[in-house]
């Protein structure tokens, strides 16, 4: 297995997390909303992660992935988009605890739809964007491991080589 390179996907992944809470951390500054201090504490916290985690697994950027690594990447991918895209939720007050904050950011990942919130619609303009793109990555994700997965097997079976 080449976990390096497994760690090396998840720390792209978590970048592009830190990197879309940058869209609500705006829109907290602008609604004049105290949770912009949330994003502005998590952005630096994902892209430093992120970036160490890319630094010290850089020389694994090449090899190739196998159908096993690929699923180590998919739990991995998910469980670090849950960790760090829960921390604008926690950080922010938004729940007392930061189990509430990774249920929230895991079923916005898994694209359950289920929530930990008592009441939705009473929170802050910058969190329910946050949580709304949460989803969205969630939802683009599940399509393209469904497209790559389709491709894998196709490539399995000397098919889709077009």
């Amino acid at each position: 297995m080449r976990i390096a390179r497994v760690f090396y996907q998840v720390g792209k992944i978590i970048i592009v997390v830190g990197l879309a809470m940058i869209v609500p951390m705006i829109c907290s500054f602008i609604y004049g909303e105290q949770e912009a201090s949330a994003f502005a504490l998590s952005i630096p916290i994902c892209l430093l992660v992120g970036i160490l985690i890319l630094v010290s697994t850089h020389e694994y950027n090449s090899e190739k992935m196998r159908r096993r690594d690929s699923f180590l990447f998919v739990t991995m991918a998910w469980l670090s988009a849950a960790f760090f895209g829960s921390l604008p939720f926690y950080l922010s007050g938004a729940f007392p605890d930061f189990t509430s904050s990774f249920f929230e950011s895991m079923s916005g990942f898994t694209t359950t739809g289920a929530t930990a919130f008592s009441s939705v619609e009473s929170q802050s303009n910058g969190i329910l964007l946050w949580r709304s793109f949460s989803q969205w990555i969630g939802g683009a994700g599940i399509i393209l491991i469904f497209v790559a997965l389709i491709q894998r097997g196709d490539n399995d079976r000397g098919e889709g080589n077009s």
